[in-house]
């Protein structure tokens, strides 16, 4: 989920980009997703309402508190997917590079996610004990995480990260 910046935001005026959604998130009316609005000047989380005189919001601006549907990895309910893994040395790089492409659909293809985020570590501890590779789904609640189980654009994921890794960990957290 990307950000939404006071100076981005004041920016794309001209070409509205951006709908509020409620008093935490925006819309990106480019790809439908949810973006959390940060202040820029602090770099912290903001709402609307304490951003408004610096954004010169055009057309009616409501203050009363608002509710939209996006859920936060940190909302009760919602639940993170963490897999870890160690590559083994024989793993072809084309077909970690095709897994990634298609958990790059996660969130358009698989009902009740929230979020995606996939990559190396860039963890400055060193402290990974050997995984390079990590995986971290959040879904809004149990019953999505297990729907994506076997849902046909994970379990290829699935199998690739079965066949090639030598070594996988899954940890579950619920908020």
């Amino acid at each position: 989920m990307s950000p939404v910046t006071a100076e981005a935001t004041t920016a794309l005026e001209a070409e509205p980009r951006y709908e509020i959604c409620c008093q935490n998130h925006a819309i990106d009316a480019r790809s439908g997703r949810h973006a959390t609005i940060i202040d820029a000047r602090s770099g912290r989380h903001a709402t609307i309402e304490e951003l408004a005189p610096r954004l010169n919001v055009s057309g009616p601006h409501r203050t009363e508190p608002l509710m939209c549907e996006y859920r936060e990895m940190n909302t009760p309910g919602t639940v993170l997917h963490v897999v870890l893994a160690q590559w083994r040395n024989d793993a072809p790089s084309e077909e970690l590079a095709q897994m990634r492409e298609i958990i790059a659909r996660f969130e358009a293809e698989i009902p009740g996610i929230v979020s995606v985020v996939e990559g190396a570590s860039v963890s400055t501890e060193d402290l990974e004990a050997g995984f390079e590779w990590a995986l971290v789904v959040t879904f809004q609640n149990a019953g999505a995480r297990d729907g994506y189980l076997d849902h046909p654009t994970h379990v290829p994921v699935a199998a690739v990260i079965g066949q090639w890794a030598e070594r996988v960990v899954v940890f579950d957290v619920s908020a």
